[in-house]
């Protein structure tokens, strides 16, 4: 988990408040911070290091021409294709981060690149020679950005404590308490607060900062099924392989691996499948409870001993 925010002037003076989101979502990446800004843009990180944990990953980073900035929180799982398939094009590489993979094959195929990406992002572009900005968010919309726009400014960030940071009187939005109470979430693309809405999930948003035009938000992905299993067979061959290439494309990391293991069959399928795959050195971590009703350690018990022995913390909770 890292954290991104920015400002971009569209009318009038570059705010100084760049420094003040930065702070609200330190939290998010306590390994490096980083900021780049000109007269129009501004642009904030916070790392978590989880791929290439020397500083040639940190953020903001910027492309070898100096044309393109890119800030971004997520993971992608295919880097290492899109980077092999990049340098049989000519580009070179300073670092072994899959940031910089982003930041490339936005270079090379501009926003086509997101169709590209096995993983999860949320990212933002600032082309320097269009003197566009671009924002993206995974196709599944499991990295959250956030973003408000007026004619005289965009502003975008991990979490909605970056917009409070720049307004602690920001106004809230008058239905978010009746929507949390009826649907026990806020529906997208609304928020707490008035004026700021989630990305949806698969889309971009561009801002030509010179012209101060402002793009709808454009769809790059959409779900599309065409498989047509005929057999139980089949769909169980299919489901398996699936699960098997996702949780082995997700144990890419230079750091320390963990696996929440909850005792329930999402967790438990994660925590055999990397041991069956042979993957090393696992940590995994549960929470237990002196009550029956709500402890599943008994659960936890029957994967932690079809598993190789590893590091296993257990945190019991007295309620």
């Amino acid at each position: 988990m890292c954290g991104i925010c920015g400002i971009v002037s569209l009318n009038g003076p570059m705010s100084d408040d760049i420094e003040s989101m930065s702070g609200a979502i330190a939290h998010r990446g306590p390994d490096a911070k980083g900021e780049w800004k000109n007269t129009k843009v501004a642009f904030a990180h916070r790392r978590l290091s989880l791929i290439d944990l020397t500083p040639m990953g940190n953020q903001p980073m910027i492309s070898a021409d100096e044309r393109l900035v890119l800030i971004f929180n997520g993971e992608i799982y295919n880097f290492r294709e899109i980077r092999d398939e990049l340098k049989g094009k000519g580009y070179i590489f300073r670092s072994t981060s899959d940031t910089e993979v982003v930041l490339y094959a936005y270079q090379q195929w501009g926003k086509d690149a997101f169709t590209r990406f096995n993983g999860m992002f949320a990212l933002a572009i600032y082309d320097t020679e269009a003197n566009k900005v671009i924002l993206a968010r995974d196709h599944a919309g499991i990295k959250p950005i956030y973003y408000h726009l007026s004619e005289n400014q965009l502003i975008f960030s991990s979490e909605i404590r970056g917009f409070k940071a720049i307004n602690p009187n920001w106004p809230a939005d008058e239905n978010w308490e009746v929507s949390f109470l009826s649907f026990g979430f806020i529906p997208a693309p609304n928020t707490t607060l008035k004026g700021v809405f989630t990305l949806p999930k698969g889309s971009s948003l561009t801002v030509d900062v010179s012209t101060k035009s402002k793009h709808v938000v454009e769809s790059f992905h959409r779900f599309n099924y065409t498989a047509s299993i005929t057999s139980e067979k089949e769909a169980i061959r299919g489901v398996r392989e699936t699960m098997l290439n996702a949780v082995n494309g997700q144990m890419v990391s230079d750091a320390p691996l963990g696996i929440f293991l909850s005792g329930g069959i999402d967790s438990s399928l994660c925590a055999l499948i990397a041991d069956h795959l042979g993957h090393k050195d696992l940590n995994t971590l549960s929470i237990t409870f002196n009550e029956a009703t709500f402890n599943e350690a008994p659960y936890q018990e029957i994967v932690l001993n079809r598993m190789r022995p590893h590091n296993h913390l257990a945190y019991q909770v007295n309620g």
